[in-house]
């Protein structure tokens, strides 16, 4: 078939010729070309035409079946069309047989979308990528599908639009508001994972995995290995996870990582319990709060709370990098001199509700400062005081130098209100500034009032 010569589709007059530069005769035959492939396959899979009338969905009558139609990209990214009639009503739908890939990336989709609604974003960006993983084109497909739906929901009520009244319209709407919440409830994954002693209650995004999995786990020897004997796979899951209990986060989470039989170990219930009742109290959590109210926000998940809920981390220390000018001297007054200045503020927090201060210069390095920040530090810029963690604000106050006895007493105290955050990497391990304050509690001489002959900058400074 050559470009010159126009492909027919339909046995027609033959019109009007009209003379066209080459780029739309191009472009014209590459659109005639495409639409027969569509045809072509459309007859293949025995699928009816797609073209339909505006009679034929918009003004339904007796005798004469409604199709209902998607677009050619979601024909595309659906695979395999099957029309099924319905017997309730002259309505043909389409329906579609989507692989097995696509079905699972279609509902982490939707779930990602029910998790974004409900505001947890960590949740739902992990599902997003997960759904784009397992399928590129899966939001145009839920489109499809959503556009789908739509359609078959407007083709049924038009063809009970003649008997339908007031009420049954009521009636209808409730039905779907049942339909929806039902539907939203569907997504709330609450599963009881337990592997041969380990037992723990596992909601979200680690539910769905850990379900999918089969009950018989052990530990196996690496294919290069098989010969060797694996002998963690004789200890009793009762001894593995007392354990995994006195290890802490990170060496936990390690050994999670080894296999599935070591995830399912890291959850049970007794360890991340443990976590939870030794991190969340005063001043971690309000006084007038305790463990078992914020559990039931998580759904008694142990291990959720303790990675969603607000804490202040006692394994680190906060470090902030602050930056200021200063202007320098220079003995040409057309050439200005300004000095970068640049120093760190450490954060060290404890349970017992203290809080340790430093701020340093670029000359000490954090490498130097972080072993030796603690309560017996004495140098400049050093201050201990109080904190307290309310939400995800942080206030601390009486921050002041912890002088030796028998010294002057502190002349200043400080008070900070920080915002707690997390980083694309780990949780709760970012501070913003919101706040900061300084007190004056000791005047050095009487405050005297006096006539002042100019009040402006003072290039000099004199005294």
């Amino acid at each position: 078939m050559g470009s010159d010569s126009p492909v027919i589709l339909e046995t027609k007059p033959p019109p009007r010729i009209i003379p066209l530069d080459p780029e739309e005769q191009l472009a014209r035959f590459r659109e005639e070309w495409r639409a027969e492939v569509r045809r072509r396959k459309l007859e293949q899979t025995g699928e009816t035409s797609a073209e339909t009338t505006s009679d034929s969905i918009g003004q339904p009558s007796k005798g004469k079946e409604v199709v209902v139609h998607v677009t050619r990209i979601f024909q595309e990214a659906a695979g395999k069309p099957v029309a099924k009639r319905t017997t309730s009503g002259s309505a043909e739908i389409v329906k579609h047989e989507l692989s097995e890939t696509q079905r699972t990336a279609l509902e982490a989709y939707e779930r990602a979308i029910v998790c974004e609604q409900r505001g947890e974003l960590d949740e739902a960006l992990q599902l997003y990528r997960k759904a784009f993983r397992g399928y590129d084109n899966v939001d145009r497909l839920h489109t499809h599908f959503e556009k789908a739906s739509w359609a078959q929901e407007k083709v049924k009520a038009k063809d009970g639009a003649g008997s339908s009244s007031q009420g049954h319209t009521h009636a209808r709407t409730e039905s779907k508001e049942v339909e929806q919440l039902t539907h939203a409830m569907h997504h709330l994954d609450v599963t009881v994972v337990s592997a041969q002693g380990a037992s723990g209650n596992v909601t979200g995004t680690l539910a769905s995995l850990v379900s999918s999995w089969a009950e018989s786990l052990q530990f196996l020897p690496e294919e290069e290995r098989e010969r060797e004997p694996v002998f963690i796979a004789r200890m009793p899951d009762e001894v593995l996870v007392h354990i995994l209990a006195n290890l802490d986060i990170a060496s936990l989470e390690q050994f999670a990582s080894v296999n599935r039989k070591a995830r399912v170990l890291t959850l049970d219930s007794s360890i991340w319990r443990s976590f939870v009742q030794r991190i969340y109290k005063p001043p971690q959590i309000q006084p007038d709060e305790n463990i078992p109210t914020l559990l039931a926000d998580y759904l008694l998940d142990h291990r959720r709370m303790f990675v969603e809920h607000p804490r202040i981390r006692l394994d680190g220390v906060y470090i902030a990098v602050l930056h200021y000018t200063r202007r320098g001297l220079s003995e040409n007054a057309w050439v200005n001199i300004n000095h970068l200045i640049t120093y760190h503020r450490y954060l060290r927090f404890y349970p017992d509700g203290t809080v340790l201060s430093l701020l340093a210069n670029e000359e000490v390095a954090p490498q130097q400062v972080i072993p030796i920040l603690k309560p017996s530090l004495r140098m400049k810029g050093f201050y201990a005081g109080n904190w307290s963690l309310s939400g995800t604000s942080v206030l601390i106050t009486d921050l002041t130098d912890p002088s030796p006895p028998g010294s002057d007493p502190p002349k200043y105290t400080f008070q900070m209100t920080l915002e707690l955050k997390s980083r694309p990497l780990g949780r709760w391990n970012r501070l913003n500034f919101v706040t900061y304050e300084s007190t004056v509690l000791v005047l050095e001489g009487a405050f005297v009032w006096g006539i002042v002959r100019e009040y402006g900058w003072i290039d000099e400074w004199t005294g």
